[in-house]
């Protein structure tokens, strides 16, 4: 294969459908900026947001055109530097979550802003590594939005998602909480016990009314998945800090890319969206003001210094061993089968494709 190209997941046009997934012959990027990085990617994290690309769900803030690459989580080795490039140098083992104009993880190699990244751990694995920036960061983010901060009860809905994990994780260990209350399904109380960070695990299918059990036991409440009775277990004048519920339209600035601008019309449909979504938002949270409980929402914004000084501590002592419910080759149906399960929903963790060994 020529060093111009490298392999990557693609899609050829806008699809719903994994089976349109091929690993393709793509132009290698390439260094177009002083502060930028070559990384050869050794493991790569999947998320959601990669299917509602494929399909050209976010055309509105990310104006895609096929093809269109997958994978923003990346954990990998720096194979080039630009000629500012000061935190790092070739040979560094780095993680971080891309820039969405630089999404390409799911793939042999990618090209992103030092900005982004972070060193890994020595003692840390990449598929691990992988797993940990986007979602983490947007717990990270959330529970900052929310003003968590220590001896508050924590109360965390989907305690062993993707978000939800590091949410419950961050929540006992970063901000130290009194206590961590997570919701899990049955088949993942166990994980969750192995983590080994909830003060009290609820499995919500068998108790349906957890949230009035736990009515007005929180300080803060962090919604990992959007669960709209949740603001019940909030006590009057507490928070809920959601990345599901009721997003705030003015945050979807946050998402929109600078090296991918939009054009008038498109700033004026997003103009309008935004309203449309505020409205949204307040007849959505009539209940939470009725009892005095403010939410928040929270779009995660990526930061490598961000990663470091908050996830590598807990990495590099062990403490952080975030749950992989599994590991895909990079292949054709290895991806399709990892996006499969990711779109179908209740993963236990992340799911990681491993793309060099």
């Amino acid at each position: 294969m020529s060093t111009d190209t490298c392999k990557a997941l693609a899609v050829t046009k806008f699809t719903g459908s994994t089976a349109d997934y091929r690993i393709l012959d793509m132009p290698r990027p390439k260094l177009t900026n002083a502060t930028q990085l070559e990384i050869e990617v050794h493991a790569a994290a999947v998320n959601i947001i990669d299917p509602y690309r494929a399909m050209g769900s976010l055309t509105l803030l990310i104006p895609d055109t096929p093809p269109i690459k997958f994978g923003y989580d990346v954990a990998g080795i720096v194979t080039r530097v630009g000629g500012d490039v000061g935190r790092f140098k070739v040979g560094d083992r780095v993680y971080g979550c891309l820039n969405s104009d630089e999404i390409g993880s799911v793939g042999e190699y990618v090209v992103t802003d030092e900005r982004y990244m972070a060193h890994i751990p020595d003692s840390v694995e990449f598929t691990v590594a992988a797993s940990v920036p986007l979602a983490g960061l947007t717990a990270k983010q959330a529970l900052d939005a929310g003003g968590a901060h220590e001896g508050q009860s924590i109360f965390v809905t989907g305690g062993m998602g993707g978000v939800g994990m590091f949410g419950s994780f961050l929540a006992r260990h970063h901000y130290k909480a009194k206590d961590v209350t997570i919701t899990v399904s049955t088949a993942k109380v166990e994980p969750a016990e192995k983590l080994g960070v909830a003060t009290r695990i609820v499995d919500y299918t068998k108790d349906k009314e957890y949230a009035k059990t736990l009515e007005n036991t929180a300080d803060l409440v962090f919604d990992a998945i959007g669960d709209k009775s949740c603001y019940l277990v909030a006590k009057p004048g507490a928070t809920v800090s959601s990345v599901v519920l009721a997003p705030d339209g003015n945050n979807m600035d946050n998402m929109l890319v600078e090296s991918m601008p939009l054009s008038w019309f498109g700033n004026l449909k997003l103009a309008l969206v935004k309203r449309l979504m505020n409205l949204a938002r307040w007849r959505a949270t009539a209940d939470f003001r009725a009892k005095n409980v403010k939410c928040v929402h929270t779009f995660g914004v990526s930061n490598g210094e961000e990663i470091e000084e908050t996830f590598n501590p807990f990495l590099a002592s062990g403490l952080l061993k975030p749950h992989i419910q599994e590991v895909f080759p990079f292949t054709e149906e290895g991806a399709r089968t990892a996006y499969d399960l990711c779109s179908a929903g209740h993963v236990t963790g992340k799911i990681v494709i491993r793309i060099r060994d």
